[in-house]
């Protein structure tokens, strides 16, 4: 938590107290778990660390989606730029060739 508020001595004994409490665990310990919920039905645990590669799954997808719409652009900027370029160099050609052309004659 970010806040604390303090009471005098007595003053919210008769409220339920709430604790918050934080473990690094190994996979392996993570089966003890199991046998705390059975001792504290009330108790609520958040695996920090499914959260956090689900998260990364879903970067991962975003980014791998990102790419693939790249590469499709690029493709189609390509095939549409290339073509034009080459009528562009062919129109310079010609223009050239019968420039040449036209000044012999």
């Amino acid at each position: 938590p970010n806040f604390f508020i303090v009471f005098s001595p007595g003053t919210i004994d008769h409220i339920g107290a709430t604790f918050l409490s934080t473990a690094l665990m190994e996979r392996e310990q993570k089966i003890l778990l199991n046998d705390l919920i059975r001792m504290f039905p009330t108790m609520v645990i958040i695996e920090i660390d499914g959260l956090i590669e689900q998260i990364q799954t879903i970067i991962a997808q975003v980014t791998s989606a990102i790419e693939l719409f790249l590469y499709w652009f690029y493709f189609v900027a390509l095939s549409f730029f290339l073509p034009a370029l080459m009528l562009l160099w062919m129109n310079a050609f010609m223009k050239t060739l019968f420039c040449e052309l036209w000044e012999q004659a």
